[in-house]
């Protein structure tokens, strides 16, 4: 996100962290009733998209 600043004008003058933080709270209590959790480093997105299929195709066959 701290690349695509310029881009995104509500986002311009934030701090990220106090933004993302806020953002996490507000939804803290949905998250927790998700179904599947991936853990997620600094993977790129293709990554992650290969960790949400794998978490979903282990779903389905269990």
């Amino acid at each position: 996100m701290k690349n695509e600043i310029e881009n995104r004008p509500l986002l311009q003058g934030k701090n990220l962290n106090d933004l993302y933080m806020s953002i996490f709270q507000s939804r803290e209590n949905l998250y927790s009733q998700a179904d599947l959790r991936i853990q997620v480093k600094r993977e790129n997105i293709e990554e992650v998209a290969m960790k949400i299929i794998n978490a979903i195709h282990k779903e389905i066959i269990s």
